[in-house]
């Protein structure tokens, strides 16, 4: 997991590449004017007015669009609404710890010593096909919870898989 970037920010929100094509959130390529607002974002129409829209890179939309179908899966597998919202809201992908600062959690201290118990104790003991029958058995233990199972097709989604 990787912590904020400024200059990832930056060329995503304010650098503008030249021949990049832009999209309107459903999808369309948008060939018009457009302005940069304050905070960041492009958006369609110059000067900004009531129908200007924000604009996206095919990827952003690719994101969204995954974000939409994992959505509706989640309802067509019985999870509710509640429950939906709840892994939706989780920002999986977050630094641990959160912001620069703060001190790591207990789950998180936990995982990386459990990590480094694996690395160099538990895998040196184990032969090739031993190791890939541990580390399937290992994620299916660990995807039996919500957030896991949503890390895991945010992974996969992402990775087009």
């Amino acid at each position: 997991m990787s912590r904020f970037n400024i200059q990832d920010w930056q060329n995503k929100y304010l650098f503008e590449k030249k021949g990049v094509k832009h999209y309107t959130k459903d999808g369309k390529e948008w060939t018009g004017a457009t302005h940069k607002m304050p905070n960041g974002p492009l958006m369609t129409q110059d000067p900004h007015n009531k129908d200007s829209e924000e604009l996206f890179h095919k990827e952003d939309l690719k994101e969204q669009d995954f974000d939409s179908k994992f959505k509706d899966a989640m309802g067509g597998a019985g999870f509710s609404d509640d429950e939906q919202d709840d892994v939706m809201s989780r920002d999986i992908n977050k630094s641990f710890p959160s912001e620069p600062g703060d001190e790591p959690n207990d789950g998180y201290k936990a995982a990386v010593a459990l990590k480094d118990e694996l690395r160099y104790i538990t895998y040196k003991k184990l032969s090739q096909e031993d190791l890939d029958n541990f580390s399937k058995e290992m994620v299916l233990h660990f995807l039996n919870n919500t957030t896991a199972q949503a890390a895991a097709k945010i992974f996969f989604g992402k990775r087009q898989l």
